[in-house]
């Protein structure tokens, strides 16, 4: 079963972690920032077809996201550490430049 209260909170954090607020994210996202807060609280959920995008967005697989976290053995994968500020900036930019590309 999906946890939503999990989900938000996984989401938020991610999304702090890069640095976005809730409108920056909602502007990448093309939905408002009220959906996001709905999200983060857990009052809702994003919207299936959104979850590829999201996911990029927040540097996280889908399966993560429906999880609301990371697996153990994914953890472990990731050599048991939480990115460093130069790979949040890198992918920060890359995202830019994919989505710029879209535009």
């Amino acid at each position: 079963m999906v946890d939503s209260q999990k989900i938000g909170r996984f989401i938020l954090e991610k999304r702090k972690v890069l640095g976005y607020t809730q409108q920056q994210l909602a502007e990448l996202l093309g939905v408002t920032n009220k959906a996001v807060s709905k999200w983060e609280t857990g009052e809702g959920l994003p919207d299936i077809s959104l979850f590829p995008v999201l996911s990029e967005v927040l540097g996280v697989s889908v399966d993560e996201l429906l999880r609301g976290g990371v697996a153990a053995g994914d953890w472990e994968a990731q050599g048991g550490s939480l990115p460093g500020a130069d790979s949040i900036m890198l992918h920060r930019y890359q995202l830019v430049r994919q989505i710029e590309k879209f535009k």
